[in-house]
């Protein structure tokens, strides 16, 4: 993965991850201020209905916060993969004579 793939999906994944912790924090101050839309004239059915609704945003904001978690952690995996990759480069490994045979070994 090359370094601006890298930095592009970075900042679409920290883009992300913002608007998803914003939606999701709006949805546990609804739940917790009490604010579903209700008043006394409507139905019990119409009461569930807007529960659902506001649970089933918040879910979908977290399955989304979820994947913009985990599309972050593979970019921070492949820039700790690429720079082992190049300190194994510019370190080579030690060679050794070991009965007429070469052998290659790590510190």
């Amino acid at each position: 993965m090359s370094p601006r793939v890298r930095w592009s999906i970075t900042m679409i994944a920290v883009i992300g991850l913002a608007v998803c912790a914003t939606v999701v924090g709006g949805f546990l101050l609804t739940m917790v201020n009490n604010d579903l839309p209700w008043q006394e004239s409507l139905s019990a059915g119409s009461y569930y209905k807007a529960v659902g609704s506001a649970y089933s945003s918040g879910f979908v904001a977290g399955f989304f916060f979820s994947f913009f978690l985990v599309l972050l952690a593979v970019v921070v995996a492949a820039w700790f993969d690429a720079r082992r990759a190049g300190r194994a480069a510019a370190d080579p490994a030690p060679v050794a004579d070991v009965g007429g045979k070469v052998v290659a070994y790590r510190r």
